[in-house]
């Protein structure tokens, strides 16, 4: 949970992708980590982040009663047979997918603060353990083990999806890799019980929900960003973009 001064915070830097600047280069991180304990203050650098998915809180949730809004009216599936059947689904998200994410998460060779204090590392993994000894790659990364390390972080968030995507709904893997760049971005929960999955799952057009759902996912703290803008568009634009390589079901 974010408090009110990191949401602030987060507010002067978060996807702007400019610096944060500050009189002594200092910022408090004020967080709830998984252990319960309160975060410390972190010296940093600013660097411009653009949609940092190590603190999914950032982002607000629109589905939430504060930012309820009524589900337009879309024609049913339509696309489903169009993708081609295989016998077995790809493992881990698309090339595109990977460059999607990499281009808004920013290379972090060692680990450092983010512009909201959390330390991480590479393509935006939120160090689990003090120096982030938990990666299974020496420091500096490359941009080699770096892209590992991202896949490898990703996969609960593919899973996240295809658990919470109903099986009767066939998504091809720029669908599925919108999905999870998204997930990744705003958390598993969030996506998990989100207006886009309802619709999705009431059999409503992909494409056309997509379209509808994912730009609204773009403020933080009440307030819209262009870096958050960015992101969505980019998701719909990997949604919408054609494939006969079946990621969901599987």
């Amino acid at each position: 949970m974010i408090v009110l001064p990191t949401v602030l915070l987060l507010v002067a830097h978060l996807v702007k992708g400019t610096p944060l600047a500050y009189q002594d280069s200092r910022a408090l991180a004020i967080r709830q980590s998984d252990d319960g304990a309160v975060g410390d203050f972190f010296d940093f650098d600013a660097s411009p982040f653009d949609t940092p998915s190590s603190d999914p809180s950032a982002v607000d949730n629109p589905d939430s009663p504060a930012f309820a809004t009524a589900d337009a009216a879309v024609t049913p599936n339509a696309e489903a047979a169009s993708i081609g059947a295989r016998s077995a689904c790809p493992a881990g998200i698309n090339a595109a997918t990977v460059n999607l994410i990499k281009s808004f998460e920013g290379f972090v060779p060692r680990p450092a603060p983010d512009p909201i204090g959390l330390p991480t590392v590479g393509f935006g993994h939120r160090c689990k353990t003090k120096g982030c000894s938990e990666v299974p790659f020496k420091f500096p990364l490359t941009q080699t083990t770096a892209s590992q390390l991202l896949q490898s972080d990703v996969k609960p968030f593919v899973a996240c999806i295809n658990g919470a995507v109903s099986r009767k709904v066939v998504l091809n893997d720029n669908q599925l890799g919108a999905l999870t760049s998204w997930s990744f971005n705003v958390g598993c929960g969030a996506a998990k019980s989100s207006t886009l999955v309802k619709r999705l799952n009431a059999g409503q057009n992909p494409n056309t929900v997509a379209a509808q759902e994912l730009p609204r996912w773009n403020k933080a703290g009440g307030k819209v960003f262009a870096g958050l803008t960015r992101r969505r568009a980019a998701e719909v634009k990997l949604f919408q973009t054609p494939s006969k390589v079946k990621a969901h079901p599987c």
